[in-house]
């Protein structure tokens, strides 16, 4: 049955870069279904925008009213 098939390695590599970027590790599992990696992946990089959308209003309110271009940076990890 093709919804029993393992992710692709496009798709691991992808969700293993998601995973790390969303700071959720853990989310990386090597035993997903296609299926279940497509769902994730799409969970993931849902996350990640909702994150940018909030960090790019964080920003435009920070410079408002000035007329600087809007800036986002993430802080380093340690």
């Amino acid at each position: 049955m093709a919804t029993k098939q393992p992710m692709t390695a496009e798709q691991t590599a992808t969700l293993k870069q998601l995973a790390k970027a969303a700071g959720r590790r853990s989310a990386f599992n090597p035993n997903l279904t296609r299926a279940q990696a497509r769902r994730r992946i799409a969970r993931l990089t849902a996350t990640l925008k909702r994150r940018l959308e909030a960090a790019l209003e964080v920003g435009l309110e920070e410079t408002f009213p000035a007329s600087d271009v809007v800036a986002v940076t993430e802080p380093r990890r340690t």
